[in-house]
């Protein structure tokens, strides 16, 4: 690849963004996959041990069984009810046709 990856064309607008990118977060370069990985690793293994995250849930904690059982019955009845919708726009659809129908008739 070689310098066929590096900006040319504007390398100073470039190098004037750059710097203030890296001037207001904090950011990494680096130069093979593998320093990618370790370095996500790195950051979620810190994100783990940082006990002020808020709403992170452990997979040890599990769910509460009645919010579980409330969520079942919520899918539920949100089967239902799009069932019902779906037979409901197909009756409509029907009484449409037949309304139509009605007044070409008269």
């Amino acid at each position: 690849m070689g310098t066929a990856i590096l900006e040319q064309q504007y390398e100073e607008k470039y190098r004037l963004f750059r710097e203030k990118v890296t001037s207001k977060i904090n950011v990494h370069f680096f130069a093979t996959p593998q320093e990618v990985k370790l370095a996500v690793l790195g950051t979620l293994q810190d994100h783990r041990r940082n006990p002020d995250l808020i709403g992170w849930i452990s997979a040890a904690e599990g769910i509460d069984q009645a919010l579980k059982r409330r969520l079942e019955e919520t899918l539920v009845m949100s089967e239902t009810l799009r069932h019902e919708m779906e037979e409901l726009g197909k009756r409509y659809k029907d009484f449409e046709a037949r309304r139509c129908q009605d007044y070409a008739l008269s």
